[in-house]
Protein backbone atom coordinates (compact mmCIF):
# COMPACT_ATOMS: atom_id res chain seq x y z
CA UNK A 1 0.00 0.00 0.00
CA UNK A 2 1.38 3.39 -0.79
CA UNK A 3 1.98 5.70 2.21
CA UNK A 4 0.34 8.81 2.55
CA UNK A 5 1.84 12.45 2.68
CA UNK A 6 -0.83 13.03 5.66
CA UNK A 7 -0.45 14.17 9.02
CA UNK A 8 -1.17 10.53 10.91
CA UNK A 9 -3.36 10.64 13.71
CA UNK A 10 -2.87 7.13 15.16
CA UNK A 11 -0.57 4.94 13.83
CA UNK A 12 0.35 1.05 14.53
CA UNK A 13 1.63 -2.47 13.37
CA UNK A 14 -2.06 -2.75 11.53
CA UNK A 15 -3.52 0.64 10.88
CA UNK A 16 -2.92 4.48 9.65
CA UNK A 17 -5.49 6.91 10.72
CA UNK A 18 -5.29 10.14 8.92
CA UNK A 19 -7.46 13.86 8.06
CA UNK A 20 -9.32 12.76 5.13
CA UNK A 21 -7.66 14.23 1.73
CA UNK A 22 -10.63 15.56 0.35
CA UNK A 23 -12.97 15.97 3.63
CA UNK A 24 -16.78 15.81 3.20
CA UNK A 25 -17.47 17.25 7.00
CA UNK A 26 -14.90 19.59 9.33
CA UNK A 27 -13.95 16.56 11.10
CA UNK A 28 -12.80 13.75 8.97
CA UNK A 29 -10.84 11.18 9.25
CA UNK A 30 -9.68 7.79 7.70
CA UNK A 31 -8.57 4.62 9.01
CA UNK A 32 -7.08 2.57 6.87
CA UNK A 33 -5.20 -0.93 7.40
CA UNK A 34 -1.78 -1.30 6.44
CA UNK A 35 -2.04 -4.90 4.16
CA UNK A 36 -4.34 -4.49 1.31
CA UNK A 37 -7.70 -5.82 1.60
CA UNK A 38 -10.12 -4.96 -0.74
CA UNK A 39 -13.76 -5.16 0.82
CA UNK A 40 -15.15 -5.16 4.42
CA UNK A 41 -16.50 -8.38 3.76
CA UNK A 42 -12.64 -9.53 3.21
CA UNK A 43 -11.64 -7.68 6.43
CA UNK A 44 -13.91 -9.74 8.68
CA UNK A 45 -12.10 -13.02 7.31
CA UNK A 46 -9.95 -14.86 9.87
CA UNK A 47 -6.69 -14.24 8.00
CA UNK A 48 -7.52 -10.27 8.98
CA UNK A 49 -9.51 -10.22 12.33
CA UNK A 50 -6.42 -8.17 13.73
CA UNK A 51 -7.07 -5.36 11.21
CA UNK A 52 -10.62 -5.32 11.78
CA UNK A 53 -9.47 -4.99 15.88
CA UNK A 54 -7.26 -2.95 15.28
CA UNK A 55 -9.37 -0.40 13.28
CA UNK A 56 -11.83 -0.43 16.12
CA UNK A 57 -9.12 0.23 18.55
CA UNK A 58 -7.41 2.88 16.81
CA UNK A 59 -11.04 4.44 16.25
CA UNK A 60 -12.11 4.22 19.54
CA UNK A 61 -8.90 6.11 20.60
CA UNK A 62 -9.38 9.09 18.36
CA UNK A 63 -12.67 9.49 19.43
CA UNK A 64 -11.06 9.87 23.17
CA UNK A 65 -8.11 11.79 22.19
CA UNK A 66 -10.58 13.80 20.34
CA UNK A 67 -13.41 13.88 22.74
CA UNK A 68 -15.68 13.71 20.42
CA UNK A 69 -19.80 12.69 21.44
CA UNK A 70 -21.20 12.60 18.34
CA UNK A 71 -19.82 10.97 15.32
CA UNK A 72 -20.13 8.09 12.36
CA UNK A 73 -17.64 5.57 12.24
CA UNK A 74 -19.03 3.78 8.99
CA UNK A 75 -17.16 1.77 5.88
CA UNK A 76 -18.71 1.81 2.32
CA UNK A 77 -19.07 -1.44 0.02
CA UNK A 78 -20.06 -2.15 -3.41
CA UNK A 79 -21.70 0.75 -5.39
CA UNK A 80 -20.57 3.26 -2.49
CA UNK A 81 -16.55 2.06 -2.62
CA UNK A 82 -14.64 4.47 -4.45
CA UNK A 83 -11.57 2.95 -3.57
CA UNK A 84 -10.72 -0.91 -3.76
CA UNK A 85 -9.01 -0.94 -0.21
CA UNK A 86 -11.11 -1.16 2.77
CA UNK A 87 -10.91 1.89 4.99
CA UNK A 88 -13.20 3.56 7.37
CA UNK A 89 -14.64 7.17 7.76
CA UNK A 90 -14.50 8.76 11.11
CA UNK A 91 -16.37 12.19 11.76
CA UNK A 92 -17.56 14.43 14.31
CA UNK A 93 -20.99 16.11 14.66
CA UNK A 94 -23.46 13.64 12.84
CA UNK A 95 -24.82 10.13 13.83
CA UNK A 96 -26.18 7.91 10.65
CA UNK A 97 -27.17 5.10 13.09
CA UNK A 98 -29.44 4.78 15.77
CA UNK A 99 -29.14 2.87 18.36
CA UNK A 100 -30.78 -0.18 18.73
CA UNK A 101 -33.18 -0.42 22.01
CA UNK A 102 -34.68 -3.49 24.15
CA UNK A 103 -37.82 -2.98 22.57
CA UNK A 104 -36.16 -3.71 19.01
CA UNK A 105 -34.87 -7.62 20.18
CA UNK A 106 -37.81 -9.22 20.13
CA UNK A 107 -37.24 -11.22 16.36
CA UNK A 108 -33.37 -11.58 15.21
CA UNK A 109 -33.94 -12.47 11.21
CA UNK A 110 -30.62 -14.22 11.76
CA UNK A 111 -29.24 -15.89 14.39
CA UNK A 112 -25.65 -17.45 14.14
CA UNK A 113 -23.06 -18.02 16.88
CA UNK A 114 -21.91 -14.82 18.09
CA UNK A 115 -24.28 -12.28 16.45
CA UNK A 116 -27.74 -11.53 15.67
CA UNK A 117 -29.05 -9.53 13.36
CA UNK A 118 -32.76 -7.50 13.31
CA UNK A 119 -34.14 -5.55 11.12
CA UNK A 120 -34.19 -1.94 12.70
CA UNK A 121 -37.66 -0.96 13.99
CA UNK A 122 -37.27 2.98 12.76
CA UNK A 123 -34.97 3.02 9.04
CA UNK A 124 -34.73 6.18 7.21
CA UNK A 125 -32.99 4.05 4.82
CA UNK A 126 -34.48 1.14 2.31
CA UNK A 127 -32.64 -1.56 4.48
CA UNK A 128 -31.47 -1.10 7.64
CA UNK A 129 -30.15 -3.86 9.79
CA UNK A 130 -28.43 -3.84 12.88
CA UNK A 131 -26.14 -7.00 13.87
CA UNK A 132 -25.25 -7.57 17.20
CA UNK A 133 -21.84 -9.31 17.66
CA UNK A 134 -21.06 -10.62 20.69
CA UNK A 135 -17.11 -10.55 20.92
CA UNK A 136 -16.48 -13.65 23.30
CA UNK A 137 -17.49 -15.64 20.89
CA UNK A 138 -14.79 -14.35 18.54
CA UNK A 139 -15.45 -13.35 14.87
CA UNK A 140 -15.64 -16.49 13.31
CA UNK A 141 -18.91 -15.94 11.45
CA UNK A 142 -18.85 -12.96 11.27
CA UNK A 143 -17.46 -13.07 7.34
CA UNK A 144 -20.45 -15.45 6.40
CA UNK A 145 -23.17 -13.22 8.41
CA UNK A 146 -21.83 -10.04 6.47
CA UNK A 147 -21.02 -11.79 2.89
CA UNK A 148 -24.81 -13.35 2.88
CA UNK A 149 -26.76 -10.18 4.20
CA UNK A 150 -24.79 -8.23 1.34
CA UNK A 151 -25.46 -11.00 -1.24
CA UNK A 152 -28.99 -11.66 -0.36
CA UNK A 153 -30.04 -7.66 -0.29
CA UNK A 154 -27.85 -6.97 -3.54
CA UNK A 155 -26.29 -4.43 -2.05
CA UNK A 156 -22.77 -4.80 -4.03
CA UNK A 157 -24.79 -3.45 -6.62
CA UNK A 158 -26.56 -1.03 -5.26
CA UNK A 159 -24.04 0.35 -2.10
CA UNK A 160 -24.07 0.23 1.61
CA UNK A 161 -22.59 1.50 4.19
CA UNK A 162 -21.87 -0.12 7.73
CA UNK A 163 -21.57 2.01 10.50
CA UNK A 164 -19.88 0.59 14.07
CA UNK A 165 -21.81 1.85 17.11
CA UNK A 166 -18.64 1.58 19.47
CA UNK A 167 -21.09 2.50 22.84
CA UNK A 168 -23.99 -0.10 22.52
CA UNK A 169 -26.61 0.18 25.15
CA UNK A 170 -26.63 -3.23 25.63
CA UNK A 171 -25.09 -6.31 26.63
CA UNK A 172 -23.42 -6.62 23.38
CA UNK A 173 -19.92 -6.36 22.44
CA UNK A 174 -20.15 -4.22 19.06
CA UNK A 175 -23.39 -3.11 17.39
CA UNK A 176 -23.02 -2.95 13.34
CA UNK A 177 -25.90 -0.73 11.29
CA UNK A 178 -25.73 -1.98 7.53
CA UNK A 179 -27.52 0.47 5.96
CA UNK A 180 -28.49 0.71 1.94
CA UNK A 181 -29.60 3.40 -0.46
Amino acid sequence: MRKSPARRVVENAFVVAFPHPTPTFDDHLLVVPKKAIPTFVDLLSPNNISHWVAILEAACQILKDRGWSEYSIGVNGGAYQDVAQVHFHIYRGMIHWRKLTDTNLLNPILSEEGSRVYPHSDPKRKLHLVICVDTSYGFSDLQQTVADLVERNDLIELGYTVFVETEPALDHDILLHLVSG
